[in-house]
C-alpha cells in the first residue's frame, strides 16, 4: 500500500513539474517505492526455497532404507 501511494505521489510530482526540485523529488519517490516493494517481492520469489529444501530432505528421510544390526 505504501509503495502504491509513493508511486502516485511521484506521478503527481513528475506530471506537474514546474520547479526543478519536483522532478528530483518525484524520482526519489519512485526509488522509495521500489525499496518498499523489495521485501514483499523477495518473499514472493524466494521465501519458498528453504521450505522446499526442508520438504525434500523430509521426503528423502521418509524414503530412506533403515537397517538395524545387533551387536
Amino acid at each position: 500500500m505504501v509503495a502504491v501511494l509513493l508511486l502516485i505521489a511521484s506521478e503527481l510530482l513528475l506530471n506537474f513539474e514546474t520547479r526543478p526540485y519536483r522532478g528530483a523529488a518525484g524520482r526519489a519517490l519512485i526509488v522509495l517505492a521500489w525499496v518498499a516493494l523489495w521485501h514483499p517481492a523477495d518473499l514472493l520469489l524466494y521465501a519458498h526455497l528453504p521450505v522446499r529444501r526442508k520438504r525434500d530432505l523430509a521426503r528423502a528421510l521418509a524414503n530412506a532404507e533403515v537397517t538395524l544390526h545387533a551387536r
